[in-house]
C-alpha cells in the first residue's frame, strides 16, 4: 500500500483565495478533486496541488470522469434493477458542474428517492443549494459530518429524518476510503455502517490503487506529501486490500471488483478504450444478504 496525504478544510468557502489570504492556508481533498476534474470551485492551494498531479498524470481529468460515471451507473441500476429507494452519499464533494448529482440520477428513475448527502468539507457545504434540489415526490438533506465517525451520522437527525434503516439502503463511499488511513481502520468504519444497514442494501465503493502504474502513483502521493499543507494521511491500496475492507458480511456484485471505466460495460462507453493505468482507480458494488 502507499501512504498519501489528504486533506481537510480550514477556510472560508465564500471567497477565492490568493497567496496572502487565510484561505491560502490549506488545501482540501475536495477542492483539489474539483480542480482535477476541470470545476471552478477550490482556491490557489488546490490548482497547485491539481497541476502538478495534472503535469504527471495527464488523463487525471479523464479519471474523475471515470469515477463519476460510476456514481452515476451504480445508481441507475440500484434505482432500475434493485428497487432501492434510499440513498446514504459519504464524502459527497462538491457538486459536479457538468454532470447530474446522485439524487437527480436516482430521482430521474424513482421520483420518490430519498437521499442523504455527507461531508464535512466548508466548501461542500456551501453548495448545499445544489444537493437539496429535490423531485417533490422525494426527499434530499445534506448532514455537515465526519464519515470516520459512522455513529455521529447514523444517529443524527438528517439521517433519521430521511432514510429508513429498516429498509434497503445504496451506501455510496466513493473516492473516500482512500483519504482514510489504515489507523483510523477503514474496514471497521464500513463495517459499522454496513452493521446498521438492512438485508438486501449495496455498497458502491471506488478507491484510488497503485496496482497499474505504482511509479506514477507514487509520485503522485508525493505531490500531496510536499505540499506543505496537509493535515490528514490517507492510503493507496491495492485490490485485495479493497476487497478486505468489506469485511465478512458483504457480497460482491458482479463484474467484482474492477477499473472504475469497466464496471457495467457499456455504461461508460466513451472510456472503455482508455487503458487501466489511465484510470487507476477500481470499483465495486456488494450486497448484503
Amino acid at each position: 500500500m502507499t501512504d498519501f496525504a489528504g486533506t481537510d478544510a480550514d477556510t472560508d468557502a465564500d471567497q477565492r483565495g490568493t497567496a496572502e489570504s487565510p484561505t491560502a492556508r490549506s488545501a482540501s481533498s475536495a477542492r483539489v478533486y474539483n480542480a482535477m476534474g476541470g470545476g471552478k470551485d477550490h482556491y490557489l492551494p488546490d490548482e497547485e496541488i491539481a497541476r502538478k498531479i495534472v503535469e504527471l498524470w495527464p488523463t487525471v481529468g479523464r479519471a474523475v470522469q471515470a469515477n463519476r460515471a460510476f456514481i452515476h451507473a451504480s445508481a441507475r441500476w440500484l434505482a432500475q434493477e434493485v428497487g432501492i429507494r434510499q440513498f446514504l452519499d459519504l464524502g459527497c464533494g462538491i457538486p459536479a458542474p457538468n454532470s447530474p448529482n446522485l439524487h437527480e440520477t436516482a430521482q430521474q428513475i424513482a421520483p420518490a428517492s430519498r437521499v442523504l448527502y455527507v461531508d464535512n468539507d466548508p466548501t461542500v457545504l456551501a453548495h448545499t443549494s445544489a444537493l437539496l434540489v429535490s423531485a417533490p415526490e422525494g426527499r434530499t438533506a445534506y448532514l455537515n459530518a465526519d464519515a470516520t465517525a459512522p455513529d455521529s451520522v447514523l444517529t443524527s437527525r438528517e439521517l433519521t429524518g430521511t432514510l429508513d434503516l429498516g429498509r434497503p439502503v445504496g451506501l455510496f463511499l466513493c473516492a473516500l476510503l482512500h483519504l482514510i488511513p489504515d489507523h483510523q481502520d477503514p474496514r471497521g468504519i464500513v463495517g459499522r455502517f454496513t452493521e446498521a444497514l438492512a438485508p438486501g442494501s449495496h455498497v458502491v465503493i471506488s478507491h484510488a490503487t497503485p496496482d497499474h502504474d505504482p511509479a506514477l502513483m507514487e509520485q503522485v502521493a508525493e505531490v500531496y506529501a510536499r505540499s506543505g499543507r496537509v493535515n490528514a494521511t490517507g492510503t493507496l491500496r491495492r485490490r485485495e486490500e479493497i476487497e478486505h475492507l468489506l469485511g465478512d458480511r458483504l457480497e460482491l456484485v458482479e463484474p467484482g471488483i474492477v477499473p472504475a471505466h469497466r464496471w457495467q460495460p457499456g455504461t461508460a462507453a466513451s472510456d472503455a478504450d482508455l487503458p487501466d493505468d489511465a484510470i487507476n482507480c477500481y470499483a465495486l458494488v456488494a450486497r448484503k444478504p
